[in-house]
Parts: structure tokens; sequence; C-alpha cells
């Protein structure tokens, strides 16, 4: 079972490097971890303001909040990531600021490769 365990945990990273960014649509939201596994990996996010989504990134900063019912900016907001690679970029460079207390156990997982 150890091994089935760390096939999912690399085929997860493997997935999420491939993504340019991360589209999070929903009314809830506890401590979300894959938004933070986002981060960890500097990839910048859509999320829709649910009660913890300023918690988790900054609006405009290092990802994009938006209002729930609105799927135009919803829309919009994704239209920006996929077409402004600047826009990504600073993204990437506010989130790669971040310490989020995992670092070392993601890389542990990238020194399996």
């Amino acid at each position: 079972m150890e091994y089935f365990f760390l096939i999912i945990l690399i085929d997860c990273v493997l997935i999420f490097n491939t993504w340019q960014s991360r589209i999070h649509i929903g009314r809830f939201e506890g401590y979300g971890i894959v938004i933070q596994e986002a981060k960890i990996l500097n990839k910048p996010m859509v999320l829709t303001n649910f009660n913890t989504s300023t918690l988790h990134i900054e609006n405009n900063v290092n990802g994009f909040i938006v209002p729930m019912e609105d799927v135009t900016e919803i829309a919009d907001k994704i239209e920006v990531l996929i077409t402004n690679q600047n826009i990504r970029n600073q993204f990437c460079r506010e989130l790669s600021k971040g310490s989020f207390g995992t670092e070392n156990e993601i890389e542990k997982l990238y020194n399996l490769f």
C-alpha cells in the first residue's frame, strides 16, 4: 500500500507541473489543501470569493478573487491568466516569495525523480 500512495503523490506532482494556473470555483473552502499546493508550486489562481479566499491569496497580487455569482468576471480572469503571460509571471513571482512550511516535503518528492 505504501507504493500505491507514493505513485499517487508522484502523479499529483507531475500533473501540477503541467498546469499554467489553477482555477478554484466553489462556495465553501476550509483550509484549502489544493490551493496551498498550487501556491507552493507557484501556480497563479482564480478563486471565487468564498469566506476564506482572502486568507489564501491577495487579489491582483498573486491571483484573482472573483465574485461567486459573476460568471462573466470568472471567465474574464481565466482568460487573463491564459492570454497574459506578464500577469502569470507576476503572480508566480509573488507566490514564490511565500513560505508555506511544506517546502522541504515538496523537495523530497522532487528528489524521487
